[in-house]
């Protein structure tokens, strides 16, 4: 593999890390609790949301909060009502 390459990959996953960090953080400081517990993944500026809240306006509410995390182009929202 080029050293072009690898160079370009660990770029690809530091700016996925450092999304799922934004995401992470913004989840953590919502005032909703059962927010700060779901998951999320990233992957080419694709974030999933994993775990479970106990109404579909707090579904709703996370991919919202999610969408407006800078570099996150889609979100895959895959939380449970439960």
């Amino acid at each position: 593999m080029s050293s072009l390459a690898t160079k370009m990959r660990r770029a690809h996953t530091a700016l996925n890390q450092h999304i799922e960090e934004q995401v992470h953080e913004r989840l953590q400081k919502n005032s909703y609790l059962a927010l700060r517990y779901l998951k999320c993944t990233c992957e080419d500026g694709v974030v999933t949301i994993q775990g479970r809240v106990p109404s579909y306006y707090l579904k709703q509410l996370a991919q919202t909060v999610v969408g407006q995390v800078e570099g996150v182009e889609k979100v895959v929202n895959q939380v449970e009502v439960a």
